[in-house]
């Protein structure tokens, strides 16, 4: 199941998972709130249902911005540094 929910006053709420037959949780969402993504999981039973951080996203997404947004792993950014600049 996929869910995609814009909420003017929170932000934008994307991500997917599944809700098994004995009502289990599993799903990666994304909450997008003002330009800075907020990854979690929603975990648990329809009963009762945890909301738990992404901590490691979190960090990752961080240091993606820090980095320029390219996706780059931190070895490149720093031998970026090192590089020749073109005349």
């Amino acid at each position: 199941m996929n869910i995609n929910l814009t909420v003017p006053s929170i932000g934008v709420l994307t991500g997917g998972g599944t809700v098994s037959p004995t009502n289990e949780l599993a799903f990666k969402m994304n909450a997008s709130m003002g330009g800075l993504g907020i990854p979690f999981s929603i975990q648990g039973t329809t009963a009762d249902p945890k909301f738990v951080p992404d901590v490691k996203g979190m960090a990752s997404g961080l240091l993606k911005g820090a980095l320029g947004g390219k996706g780059q792993n931190p070895a490149s950014g720093v031998m970026g540094l090192f590089k020749k600049k073109p005349q």
